[in-house]
């Protein structure tokens, strides 16, 4: 049989052509078995150099960077917080809160919002739809569209075009129009779930190296605000702090914890040095808590809530589920969370002791009470615990810098630096065999990370109080030659007849790779 020549062009590799020489090199190595290049085991050699070609290339890619800020979205008046996306041609801004539990990219219908539509609406949603509007919008059957299915809770199904960033588009994207509210929150959001089609939309794209991600929520407090950054294929090496980094495994989404980012909270404590006390009962014990970056309050166990509301004296407003105290009697010690392997994380009061706020017409945050706090910790002391779902929101991420890699099973938190980006990012991409798109070998191969990764080296201390931290990891760099020795010694990849001989094609590239 004949096969088609090999062409691999690698814009970021023109001084030594990296891509071309691993190719020469592989065929060099197989080109005298039987049958010469048509040889079963030399097509699976010449597949493995295209896919070790565009992984060099993907590697090498610069991750996409979002920042996750204010914008102006929809009809130009309502402001809302999120990633800014274009829909639709012309397109139809949104700023959508990232989720980690949705697996497809939700936004709100127009009619949503009223006639004439309310602004502040428009900024709750992060922006509404209207399809009459758009000219690539395409409807589509449940059973023919191409998004992450099952997608429960949704109205419409449908396509249309994705502009993010400068430069990136995506024609086609799975959307789904989803219902008012699911468990009383909006549902609209950008997905970032184990099956997220815009996670994926976005590799095959070539936006990104992977659909591995790091993400920082930013900081919306009223005393320090500060924009947070979603960066896909990679992460911000200049955002967390070095060393602090601890893994732990991708858990399976059931209906009991539907999320898959999931740690073990073994203890809560509010005071300061000999005052610290436990907020557990009298036995102890520990809770699974989801991390999502879709919920802004701390939800702790109801026995939880009930010992704080105790201890802090607090007012309650059973409707909006609150904890609310006088300004001058608010509460002034902080809060640890400590997971199961040590790691933790201390909350002081301007973390989690806020004025009542509340958004305008427009969307803004506005302080409407100066003389009362609220606590951003639901106050659940009074709901059934077997119907409460623990969670780690965007409080908790604003201390913590998440890594995440759904081929690796793997995600990460490392301590997160405070307050506005004072040093130049530092984007680190993280690529995944998997996730090439141009590869079209039939055979699986391990997910394993082959460029870089984050060490889970554990903290010095438990403590993870980090307000003030000069501490920045090195710069990192992609290690390309490990990446092709892991993959060409990995025994469940192929069945190589023998080992690959050191020959000087070889031997020679790798030098060039190293000093590249």
């Amino acid at each position: 049989m004949e096969t088609e020549p090999l062409i691999i062009t690698s814009k970021r590799f023109s001084r030594f052509n990296l891509a071309e020489h691993i190719i020469v090199a592989l065929e060099e190595t197989v080109q005298n078995q039987v049958g010469g290049l048509n040889n079963p085991d030399v097509v699976l050699y010449r597949q493995l150099a295209i896919d070790y070609a565009n992984l060099m290339v993907r590697a090498d890619q610069t991750p996409l960077a979002l920042p996750w800020s204010n914008v102006s979205v929809s009809d130009g008046i309502a402001i809302a917080n999120g990633i800014e996306l274009g829909v639709g041609t012309p397109n139809q801004i949104f700023a959508l809160p990232p989720s980690l539990s949705l697996n497809n990219t939700r936004i709100r219908n127009k009619a949503d919002c009223g006639d004439p539509v309310d602004p502040a609406c428009v900024a709750a949603n992060g922006g509404v739809w209207d399809n009459t509007k758009s000219s690539t919008f395409s409807s589509s059957l449940k059973a023919r569209w191409n998004g992450s299915l099952p997608d429960t809770g949704a109205d419409a199904y449908f396509n249309d075009v994705l502009d993010i960033s400068t430069t990136g588009s995506i024609p086609g994207l799975p959307l789904v129009n989803g219902p008012d509210s699911v468990a009383g929150s909006s549902q609209a959001g950008l997905p970032l779930g184990v099956n997220s089609s815009f996670l994926s939309a976005v590799a095959k794209a070539n936006l990104a190296p992977s659909t591995a991600f790091g993400l920082w929520v930013g900081d919306r407090t009223w005393t320090t605000p500060a924009d947070g950054k979603l960066v896909i294929g990679g992460y911000d090496s200049s955002r967390l702090e070095a060393g602090s980094n601890h893994s732990f495994p991708i858990a399976n989404v059931t209906d009991q914890v539907p999320c898959p980012l999931q740690v073990n909270v073994t203890q809560i404590t509010f005071g300061r040095g000999v005052d610290e006390q436990s907020l557990f009962g009298q036995d102890g014990g520990s809770f699974t808590a989801c991390i999502d970056s879709s919920s802004d309050v701390f939800v702790f166990p109801p026995e939880v809530a009930l010992k704080l509301g105790t201890i802090t004296n607090a007012n309650s407003t059973p409707s909006t589920k609150t904890f609310w105290y006088s300004k001058n009697f608010a509460p002034t010690n902080q809060i640890r969370v400590i997971l199961d392997d040590g790691y933790s994380t201390t909350f002081y009061p301007d973390d989690y002791v806020q004025p009542y706020r509340t958004s305008d017409q427009s969307g803004h945050l506005n302080v409407y009470n100066e003389s009362l706090r609220n606590l951003n910790i639901l106050d659940n002391a009074n709901d059934d615990a077997a119907g409460v779902q623990p969670q780690l929101g965007t409080v908790w991420l604003k201390k913590n810098y998440l890594i995440v890699d759904y081929e690796k099973n793997e995600f990460q938190i490392a301590r997160a630096l405070q307050g506005p980006a004072t040093a130049a990012e530092d984007l680190v991409s993280l690529c995944t065999q998997t996730a090439n798109p141009a590869s079209s070998s039939s055979s699986s191969s391990p997910h394993q990370n082959t460029t870089d990764s984050v060490s889970p080296t554990p903290p010095n201390s438990t403590n993870s109080d980090s307000r003030s931290s000069d501490s920045h990891p090195s710069p990192k760099k992609s290690n390309y030659t490990s990446a092709i020795n892991a993959e060409l010694h990995a025994p469940s990849r192929f069945e190589l007849p023998q080992p690959l001989p050191e020959k000087e094609a070889t031997t020679g590239l790798r030098h060039e790779m190293e000093a590249g």
